[in-house]
């Protein structure tokens, strides 16, 4: 994809982002910066600088914290999928033996046939 210079503002300041993403996309993510930015200035007493460290520290969290969920979850899953194999290779093996068990009783059938 092309990447796409966006004018966008966050905190009273525009900012040049170059990216590949669509520009509504971009726009959300800078609305989403503006509006925590703005809520740590009118709850406390804080710079620019500090609002936007503060924002970060808050967005990097949420990533970590996500990122460990999603290996969490990514683990589980590969369990799941361990199981499910093992539960396919009994399913193969009971219809084998029942496909080799019917085949034995229709066998036994045909020797005995008084006895059906």
């Amino acid at each position: 994809m092309e990447k796409i210079t966006h004018k966008v503002k966050v905190a009273g300041v525009t900012f040049s982002i170059v990216s590949d993403d669509t520009p509504e996309y971009v726009a959300a993510l800078a609305k989403e910066v503006d509006l925590k930015i703005d809520s740590l200035f009118k709850n406390g007493n804080l710079s620019a600088t500090q609002a936007a460290v503060i924002a970060a520290l808050d967005y990097a969290d949420s990533l970590k914290k996500s990122g460990s969920s999603t290996d969490t979850i990514k683990a589980q899953l590969k369990e799941r999928l361990k199981d499910v194999a093992k539960a396919r290779q009994e399913a193969d093996f009971y219809k084998r033996e029942l496909e080799r068990l019917q085949g034995t009783k229709i066998e036994e059938n045909k020797e005995n046939p008084a006895l059906w």
